[in-house]
């Protein structure tokens, strides 16, 4: 086997637009036929207003993806020259086993402090908007809690909770990334090499998953520690730490399963995502 160690150093615009915001609109499609099934069952009718509801937050996906996508492409691109590099280890040129965990959770902050600092206006701005069918939503039951997490949005302090959970939830990840990669083989990709960029072309679908449930079921055991820190009562949130491991895992399982089969349907259709990795003299454990 042959590891090698490369940093990233750019992210082609075009193409993670593209395919990112392909995937976040099939999840929101997902997310709003279940949604409407779930509301539908409690209730035993379907509401029209949850329905424009649903299509509303469809579309808006898709709206508020592209920039998004474009945005934090824009940014990491601009950002990478100015602070640590982000090292990655490639075992035979398919495999990731290890990537850098402070400097990627670092950039990877900063960016969301500018996106939230960027977004927060429009957010207000489209609650606003759709307040006369939240409005409606209160008498629906189940549209409360709907209705609570739209408001949180409008919490002015989602801006440092945008800085601070994202750094947190990165280097977990990225730790966590790094203690089972090796161990399963490492991320398995299937590469091609144009020019200066690399094209990923598509993505072990239960390498991901796996990663993703360990990652989310780790985060639901640093929540459910917390609560349980909070509430001062570990044996009165036992049960809720082991509800939110394992379905942390469950979930994380699905969410990273169906999008490295999402990525791996959209991929040959639209272009896979293109990225510059050149060589690092730097070691990972320096990051």
């Amino acid at each position: 086997m042959t590891d090698i160690i490369k940093s990233l150093k750019n992210i082609d615009l075009a193409s993670i637009t593209v395919i990112g915001a392909s995937i976040n609109f099939i999840w929101s499609v997902i997310i709003a036929i279940l949604l409407l099934i779930y509301l539908s069952v409690i209730t035993g009718s379907i509401n029209i207003n949850v329905i424009i509801l649903l299509l509303a937050m469809m579309f808006s996906v898709l709206i508020f993806s592209i920039p998004e996508y474009f945005g934090r492409a824009y940014l990491f691109n601009f950002l990478i020259s100015k602070l640590k590099e982000i090292n990655i280890k490639i075992v035979d040129m398919d495999k990731i086993t290890n990537i850098s965990i402070f400097s990627s959770a670092l950039l990877c902050s900063i960016i969301a402090l500018i996106i939230s600092l960027i977004t927060y206006p429009g957010i207000l701005v489209a609650i606003s908007l759709l307040s006369p069918v939240l409005q409606q939503l209160m008498f629906i039951e189940g549209g409360f809690f709907l209705i609570y997490a739209v408001i949180q949005l409008s919490n002015p302090l989602i801006i440092a909770y945008s800085f601070i959970l994202t750094f947190i939830s990165v280097v977990i990840a990225t730790f966590i990334f790094n203690l089972i990669s090796p161990k399963i083989g490492g991320l398995k990709l299937e590469l091609t090499q144009e020019e200066d960029m690399t094209r990923i072309d598509s993505i072990n679908y239960l390498n991901l998953a796996l990663i993703f449930a360990t990652i989310a079921a780790t985060i639901g055991l640093v929540i459910g520690i917390i609560i349980s820190i909070i509430a001062m009562n570990f044996a009165a949130t036992i049960s809720l730490i082991i509800y939110l491991i394992f379905g942390g895992f469950v979930g994380g399982f699905i969410v990273g399963g169906l999008t490295a089969i999402l990525y791996n349907f959209l991929a040959p259709r639209m272009g896979g995502l293109k990225i510059e990795l050149v060589e690092s003299l730097d070691d990972i454990s320096d990051n």
